[in-house]
């Protein structure tokens, strides 16, 4: 990423692709580990490992199974309780104190991954909401996402078109890199995809004992921003809404700006690793 940055370097964790920084300067206490969304892998990451490792962070992305030719081919049959394992596997294969930073449905995961003691702390961009929060948004956001009801009630692959890619992730993402973020992008499992919504991933607030935090964009058509302060308000987290920004969290204009929050607020965290519950995250962007 340029002067200053650690090389990212691939590796493995708990058998399963993954990228690594060491950290450069002045180390921090916890190591990070990044669980990427939908239709992603962990390269999706790799500009925040990179970030992170500068940030003085022992940083990791791994991917989870079916993808970059780990069977089984395109996520085919996987369960969100397999994707889950993958989590927890290299949650528990890192150095702890451990940062858990999950985006969309990696968000969840993480989520859950922490209600089963896998980190000390988790940070939730954009992410898929537990049962109980049911994620309604705008009128105007549906169609794309109707569209692919058919193979996720029928767990089946999840992959959708470019222009339904576009609209669900991709609204601040510019024109000219969409279609190269499209070609990257893995169908994924709509069996793991349809337990999310029916009937829900159940989360044990009582067992969510560690510091929070959770982010959305402002215009994200897939997770709407008040189901995500709905669950930082129900799990004792703190919550930002990001002006600028839509799903893609991870690789939209800006993102280094949500990294830096992130960072800031890991940083900010006692040696029990405990924050103020239900605090707010004041943030803007102008990307």
């Amino acid at each position: 990423m340029g002067p200053g940055y650690p090389t990212v370097r691939t590796t493995t964790v708990a058998g399963l692709p993954a990228i690594h920084a060491v950290p450069s300067g002045h180390r921090r206490s916890m190591a990070v580990l990044f669980a990427h969304g939908v239709l992603c892998d962990h390269t999706f990451f790799e500009p925040w490992v990179a970030w992170f490792g500068a940030a003085g962070f022992d940083a990791y992305a791994v991917s989870r199974r079916g993808r970059l030719g780990h069977p089984p081919f395109h996520s085919r049959s996987v369960t969100f309780e397999e994707f889950l394992s993958d989590t927890k596997s290299a949650a528990q294969a890192l150095p702890h104190p451990l940062l858990l930073v999950g985006h969309s449905l990696g968000g969840i995961l993480a989520l859950k991954a922490a209600e089963q003691g896998a980190c000390e702390a988790a940070a939730l961009l954009a992410p898929v909401p537990p049962r109980g929060i049911v994620p309604l948004g705008r009128l105007r956001d549906l169609p794309p996402q109707l569209a692919q009801v058919g193979s996720v009630l029928a767990g089946g692959t999840f992959y959708p078109s470019f222009r339904q890619a576009s609209a669900m992730f991709m609204g601040r993402i510019p024109k000219s890199q969409r279609r190269p973020l499209y070609r990257r992008y893995t169908p994924d499992s709509g069996r793991a995809i349809r337990a999310t919504y029916l009937p829900g991933i159940s989360v044990d607030r009582s067992r969510v004992r560690l510091a929070l935090l959770c982010l959305v964009g402002e215009e994200d058509a897939t997770i709407p921003p008040r189901s995500v302060k709905s669950l930082a308000r129900r799990y004792g987290g703190s919550f930002g809404s990001l002006a600028g920004h839509a799903h893609e969290l991870v690789a939209e204009p800006g993102w280094q700006q949500v990294a830096e929050l992130v960072a800031t607020w890991a940083g900010g965290l006692d040696t029990s690793l405990s924050a103020p519950a239900g605090s707010a995250v004041n943030f803007s962007s102008s990307a």
